[in-house]
């Protein structure tokens, strides 16, 4: 990942050095066969590969280039088999095993190491205890106990409250000496500052001016927990209005790239309550960012029949080979997506149409994208040649109306079509016949 140039100067005059003339080298047990081992880069939560380096017996010495700002790393041979490690401007030596490095990459004799473990260590504690007391509060919803018996429902609550405000004290407590421990303007200075509430803090003066232009906190999660902050420590939930004006003003904090990464965070937290609006805001997200997959795949996970005008949910199953076929890998055709099956005799019935359709303009830029309800992997291939459906993308996980794809479309009967343009933008739903051939004929310009 690049980075701008304005950001290069804030960096250059802030002395956040870059990695130029630094390098990262190592030897690892198990690695005998390890060809390349691969540096991971973060855009929020997803990783990115952003360099490597040749591994001979386990050894390797990644030497980099310029363009690595400081703050968390992945090091390892794939995004499972990797560990985390502060980058923090200078060269670095690790050891390790190759076969375990996610829990088994250490680096050598570095103090910043053991600061930056330790501020890991407490945000998973952090999380842990929340999700611990948030499961407990649920639970007594669950069970209906404050009619069961209010009075143990008074003394669970009443735990929950003392033990939730001495988890935000503790928490609070030690993001403040870690900042006011270690060196200005280092990453663990800095991202401490970010994420800290004090007695002063406000929700006035809780984002600061271009509150997420910092690349460094682009890294990880640092973003969704400045988000939780917010909302944990300055919102009362007082219904949609009031959260969409609060989302409005996280979001207006935000410029760039970095304005995907609140999007995400945004729609994390808000998902856990309202459900709803955060689709609602997911679908915001993928009309900023249309060419994200990352913002597809957020939407994605909603289930939801998309609206004209809308995204279509990725979808990514298995052919009759075996082999996955991803409906974004279409981009830039016309696709009609398919919910039929072999035992559908309307489905059956309406295939020659679309067959006559696909002959007419596959070579305009016209696909077909069939999803199968079937359960009998026989009957799906035998229909696919009986009926003649020459193009390459058929898909079925086999499940009938537990299949995936059509929980997350919302399909409710069969044939059921999505006809999307090359942006994957849905433009029609539910074209059959004359309706579909006069669709594509206006598409195609005839």
């Amino acid at each position: 990942m690049r980075i701008s140039f304005l950001l290069l100067a804030f960096i250059a005059l802030t002395n956040l050095a870059m990695g130029k003339g630094t390098s990262l080298k190592g030897k690892l047990t198990n690695a005998d066969s390890a060809k390349f081992i691969y540096l991971f880069d973060h855009f929020g939560t997803h990783l990115i590969k952003a360099d490597s380096a040749e591994v001979k017996k386990g050894k390797f010495n990644l030497k980099l280039s310029e363009g690595f700002v400081h703050g968390p790393y992945r090091l390892g041979f794939s995004e499972e088999n990797s560990g985390e490690f502060l980058y923090h401007g200078t060269s670095l030596s690790f050891e390790g095993n190759g076969a375990e490095l996610k829990t088994n990459l250490r680096v050598i004799n570095d103090p910043e190491q053991v600061k930056f473990q330790a501020f890991r260590d407490e945000c998973k504690r952090y999380d842990q205890t929340r999700w611990s007391l948030d499961s407990t509060y649920l639970q007594a919803q669950k069970t209906n106990l404050r009619q069961k018996n209010p009075e143990q429902f008074r003394v669970v609550m009443g735990q929950i409250t003392n033990d939730w405000m001495a988890l935000q004290e503790t928490h609070k407590g030690y993001l403040h000496d870690l900042h006011s421990s270690t060196p200005k303007q280092s990453y663990l200075h800095d991202v401490s500052g970010f994420l800290m509430i004090d007695s002063n803090t406000t929700k006035l003066n809780y984002f600061g001016r271009n509150a997420f232009a910092d690349e460094r906190f682009w890294k990880g999660d640092i973003i969704d927990r400045k988000v939780d902050n917010y909302f944990t420590n300055f919102f009362n939930n007082e219904g949609d209005k009031a959260l969409g004006l609060e989302t409005a003003t996280v979001l207006r904090m935000a410029e760039g790239q970095e304005k995907a990464l609140v999007y995400e965070a945004l729609i994390s937290y808000i998902r856990k309550f309202n459900g709803e609006f955060a689709r609602q805001l997911a679908k915001a997200y993928s009309t900023d960012f249309p060419e994200s997959e990352n913002a597809m795949a957020t939407l994605s996970s909603f289930p939801h029949a998309p609206e004209i005008g809308e995204p279509a949910p990725n979808i990514e199953l298995p052919s009759p080979s075996g082999d996955p076929i991803k409906l974004s890998s279409l981009r830039g055709q016309i696709v009609l997506i398919d919910f039929w099956a072999s035992w559908c005799g309307p489905c059956r019935r309406e295939n020659p149409n679309v067959v006559r359709l696909y002959n007419k303009y596959k070579d305009k830029g016209f696909t077909v994208y069939s999803v199968s309800l079937d359960h009998n992997k026989e009957s799906w291939e035998k229909a696919i040649e009986r009926d003649q459906l020459t193009w390459p993308n058929h898909v079925s996980d086999l499940k009938r109306w537990q299949s995936a794809p059509a929980q997350m479309y919302q399909v409710k009967g069969i044939p059921t079509t999505f006809l999307l343009d090359q942006n994957g933008k849905v433009i029609g739903k539910n074209l059959r016949g004359q309706q579909l051939e006069q669709k594509l004929a206006e598409l195609f310009g005839e």
